[in-house]
């Protein structure tokens, strides 16, 4: 994963550590760690030291930082330097993963890592292991590079996508089998799980997967403990039990010591449409609520291992930690237990979003440009369904059925409001809201904000996109304002929404009396094929 220093995700590739705190102190740079593409040699959460270094003294086996993007950091080591009679590049992989990176030019670099933990690895014996490191590491890319070209690969893929042979994991096979840096983590891994499973069991630790759970009330007790920001009722709670929503296929896992409860997660599988049959469901994590003690204990890593076995056999290739609150940081995204431990089982940043409210007092319709005359706001009907679907897909919205989605009597869910924009061109604008007491699935919707018990009857505005050649016309804001003047007629007091975090839309809904409450973090887990 790659991310920008102040937590904003802006690109995405599997299990990169990156650089998510750090000062710069007497011109050596310190930061943490986070992700698993150079475990063992940076194990997640490490801190790392980083010296400023001139381009034509890097070599093979050094380790540096480097950006994607401005401001978008990415920690692997050199393992090819590529020269000419004018320039100079690098070839960077994780230890840990079979492809190469992007070839990296010297403007992209922010530095080279001279101390991981405490250990000072410009020492000889270092430096040697980290040429090593990167000659079986080239090697072993190079090899896997031309056998996923081969006719064989291509034959197998193509099987894939017809639903033949969804198991066959050779790509993650021959990586792991190429490369010892793969191969001996997981040697490692299995073994402390196990001996750390026994220790637990002896303690009277053991994870539990239940349906239907009776304990709500310790549940709660948890949650609340966990996010004391979003706390919760066992009413609250009950709503979101198999059965009692539209999401079928949910499952509890339970950590107890004894008989005592330390904490709980809500694990989910969400299917494709059915034109795509041969897809697996991806995987969900909704809730991870665990008890001080808990974490002490490191219940919590049992409790990953059992729900990713879990997924696993339900042949999960894709899973999603779902938006929790964190703290805000001005460099990066903090090391909470959650995300420290899941990192350690392949999570990483998918987005960091904020969280905005507003209540009636304060909300206030902003001053704008003058509306087009050709274009009208009106609510959506049964037969904008076929028209707003093409503006979705035509916009980069996928799921666009998802949005539409609902009972069988109505196009959309009951409480749940659209508007959209109207031109001579067809649906130029969309926007989608709906009032917290007429929820019905959380699929769409922050599952924190689904759960926890609002001090007032909340809205939330889940969406708004405008054609890219129709922006700047003041029709967003239209939008906007007839979904909140809507959402405060029915009776909602305040209303939240989700932004990914940027200046833009934060100056946006601050013209409408927004202010930002808080932060979401989603992470992501890849199944390598």
């Amino acid at each position: 994963m790659v991310n920008r220093r102040d937590g904003q995700v802006l690109n995405k590739q599997p299990n990169v550590p990156i650089l998510v705190s750090g000062q710069k102190a007497k011109g050596i740079e310190a930061a943490v760690a986070y992700g698993t593409s150079m475990w063992p040699f940076i194990p997640s959460g490490a801190e790392l030291r980083l010296e400023a270094v001139s381009a034509h003294d890097i070599g093979v086996g050094d380790i540096i930082t480097f950006f994607f993007h401005p401001g978008v950091s990415v920690t692997h080591r050199v393992v090819k330097v590529l020269r000419s009679m004018e320039n100079i590049s690098f070839l960077t992989k994780g230890d840990n993963r079979s492809n190469l990176d992007p070839v990296v030019s010297p403007g992209q670099i922010a530095g080279r890592v001279v101390q991981v933990g405490k250990r000072d690895i410009r020492l000889f014996r270092w430096r040697a292991l980290g040429y090593t490191a990167a000659w079986i590491s080239y090697g072993q890319a190079l090899v896997l590079r031309r056998a996923a070209s081969s006719f064989l690969n291509r034959f197998r893929h193509a099987l894939e996508d017809q639903g033949f042979l969804p198991r066959m994991k050779v790509r993650a096979s021959f990586g792991r089998l190429t490369n010892p840096f793969c191969w001996l983590p997981i040697i490692l891994e299995k073994y402390q799980a196990r001996a750390l499973r026994k220790r637990l069991r002896r303690q009277g630790i053991c994870v539990e997967l239940s349906v239907r759970p009776a304990a709500l009330e310790t549940m709660t007790g948890v949650w609340n403990r966990a996010f004391p920001e979003y706390s919760t009722k066992p009413d609250r709670l009950f709503k979101w039990l198999p059965g009692e929503t539209r999401i079928k296929s949910t499952v509890f896992f339970l950590v107890k010591s004894r008989n005592d409860l330390l904490g709980w997660a809500l694990v989910r599988l969400e299917s494709h449409d059915a034109k795509t049959p041969s897809r697996t469901p991806d995987g969900y994590i909704d809730a991870f609520a665990l008890r001080e003690e808990g974490w002490r204990n490191k219940a919590g890593q049992i409790l990953f291992g059992d729900i990713l076995e879990w997924l696993k056999k339900n042949r999960v290739k894709q899973i999603f930690l779902n938006p929790h609150p964190v703290a805000d940081h001005s460099e990066g995204i903090p090391s909470t237990p959650l995300i420290a431990t899941a990192s350690e089982f392949g999570f990483e940043p998918d987005e960091m979003s904020s969280e905005w409210t507003a209540v009636s007092t304060d909300y206030h319709l902003p001053q704008c440009r003058k509306f087009p005359e050709n274009v009208s706001i009106r609510p959506f009907c049964k037969q904008d369904e076929i028209a707003v679907i093409d503006f979705l897909k035509k916009n980069g919205q996928t799921n666009a059925n998802l949005f539409l989605s609902g009972s069988q009597s109505t196009p959309f869910f009951s409480g749940q409001g659209i508007f959209i924009a109207l031109s001579a061109q067809g649906v130029v604008g969309f926007c989608r809201y709906i009032s917290d007491d007429l929820v019905q699935d959380c699929r769409d919707i922050t599952w924190v904000w689904a759960l926890s018990e609002p001090e007032m009857k909340r809205g939330y505005f889940l969406r708004l996109l405008v054609d890219p050649a129709f922006r700047n016309r003041g029709i967003g804001t239209a939008l906007a304002a007839a979904a909140f003047q809507q959402l405060f007629d029915v009776g909602c007091r305040q209303i939240s929404l989700i932004a990914l975090k940027s200046e833009g839309r934060g100056r946006f809904y601050g013209r409408f009396g927004f202010s930002k409450k808080g932060s979401f973090l989603k992470l992501r887990r890849l199944e390598k094929n």
